[in-house]
C-alpha cells in the first residue's frame, strides 16, 4: 500500500513539474515574451526566466547560449518529469494487473478489499467452472 501511495506522490510531483515547465517553455516563445505587461508575477515563470536569460547574457562561459538553447533543456526537463510521473505510475500499473482477475470475478468489491476471494459457490465461479468443464479443462 505504501508503495502505490509513494508512486501515486511521485506521478502527480512529475506531471506537475512536467506541465510547468512546459509552459515556462511556451512562455519563453516570442509571441508571449514581448508582450504587454511582460515579466508576470508568480505563478507565471517569467520572472525566473527573466533572471535566466540575464545569467546568460553576463556569463562569459555561456556566451554562445540563446533562447532557443534555454528552451531545449526546459524541454528535456519537462520530459525527465514525465519520465518520473511514469516511474510513479508503474506500482499502480502493476496493482491493476493483479486486481483485474479479482474484479472481473467480484465486480467493484476487489478495489475495497485486498485479500478478497470470491466463495466458491458465487455464481461468477460456478459460471467459469461450467465454462472449464464444457471445453473440456481440469477444474
Amino acid at each position: 500500500m505504501w508503495l502505490r501511495i509513494v508512486g501515486a506522490c511521485l506521478a502527480a510531483a512529475g506531471l506537475l513539474t512536467a506541465g510547468y515547465l512546459a509552459w515556462a517553455c511556451y512562455r519563453m516563445g516570442d509571441k508571449v515574451s514581448f508582450e504587454p505587461g511582460w515579466p508576470r508575477p508568480w505563478p507565471y515563470p517569467d520572472e525566473w526566466l527573466l533572471r535566466w536569460e540575464r545569467g546568460f547574457a553576463n556569463d562569459p562561459a555561456k556566451a554562445g547560449w540563446t533562447i532557443g538553447v534555454a528552451r531545449r533543456y526546459l524541454a528535456a526537463w519537462a520530459v525527465a518529469g514525465l519520465a518520473v510521473a511514469a516511474l510513479g505510475l508503474a506500482p499502480l500499473a502493476g496493482w491493476c494487473r493483479r486486481r483485474w482477475p479479482a474484479r472481473l470475478l467480484t465486480g467493484q468489491a476487489a478495489d475495497y478489499a485486498d485479500g478478497l476471494a470470491p466463495s466458491k459457490s458465487s455464481p461468477a465461479v460456478a459460471d467459469a467452472r461450467e465454462a472449464q468443464d464444457a471445453a473440456g479443462e481440469t477444474v
